[in-house]
């Protein structure tokens, strides 16, 4: 669940708290090198999997997908930039969360293994409209009006939703047996960064209550997460819908 809007303005976020630089520019030429070969196998090799992709892309998993996929990651004029970079100024230690190419448009971990890759090619466009399009063809006429897709996940009983559109983060619950009957739909959002690994949460409000989902990139027990009127405990993802919603409508 990576989102290319909320990665680049998180990247903003993580530039305005520089660290020493200590990257290892023998490690980041030797990875040039291998970007200025153009060989999509050995590319392959310098990635961590998964390798996430902006919403609602699908991760890729594996070397195989990568080069399956190499095209919607990767094109000429990104990797032409990356191979004529200069390891001491263009790449920079952000911390303990890794080494930021430029301005965020690559990432890579402390193996020097490429993390995530937010430049954004033309064939990843194509794709991206074409799956929001299908998602919007699926969903009731008065929740396809959105620019942008955040997050949807599903209960045995419920599905959810967070679309952008403008600047109004929209909350929708549906009925998860029954795609076209919305059960309650919230406006106007208010979204935070939560941290520096990705996690973010958005807040609504309505009649006095304040209600939340937060989304969780921490660590393996990442996931969505609904808060009602800011309860104190996290609950897992299925009674934490069962239990908050009648205050939702």
């Amino acid at each position: 669940m990576r989102l290319l809007a909320i990665t680049l303005a998180a990247t903003q976020m993580l530039m305005a708290q520089p660290t020493a630089n200590t990257v290892q520019t023998d490690r980041i030429a030797a990875l040039l090198k291998v970007v200025a070969s153009r060989d999509r196998s050995l590319i392959a090799n310098e990635i961590s999997y998964p390798l996430g992709r902006e919403y609602p892309l699908q991760p890729i998993q594996s070397k195989a997908e990568l080069i399956k996929r190499f095209d919607e990651v990767f094109d000429a004029s990104f990797l032409r930039e990356l191979a004529g970079s200069d390891p001491k100024q263009d790449w920079k230690e952000m911390g303990w969360r890794g080494i930021m190419f430029k301005n965020g448009s690559l990432w890579l971990d402390f193996d020097y293994k490429i993390i995530g890759v937010n430049h954004e090619t033309l064939l990843t466009k194509r794709l991206l409209a074409a799956a929001i399009q299908k998602q919007k063809d699926r969903l009731p006429a008065s929740l396809r009006d959105f620019d942008q897709p955040i997050l949807e996940w599903r209960t045995p009983k419920y599905r959810i939703r967070v679309d952008l559109k403008g600047d109004d983060y929209r909350l929708a619950l549906l009925d998860g047996k029954s795609p076209t009957r919305i059960l309650c739909v919230l406006h106007h959002g208010d979204f935070h960064f939560e941290g520096t690994m990705g996690s973010f949460l958005i807040d609504w409000q309505s009649e006095g209550k304040t209600h939340r989902i937060y989304s969780d990139a921490s660590g393996e027990d990442s996931g969505y997460y609904l808060y009602d009127s800011l309860v104190s405990r996290e609950e897992g993802l299925d009674s934490a819908i069962e239990t908050q919603k009648p205050s939702l409508h």
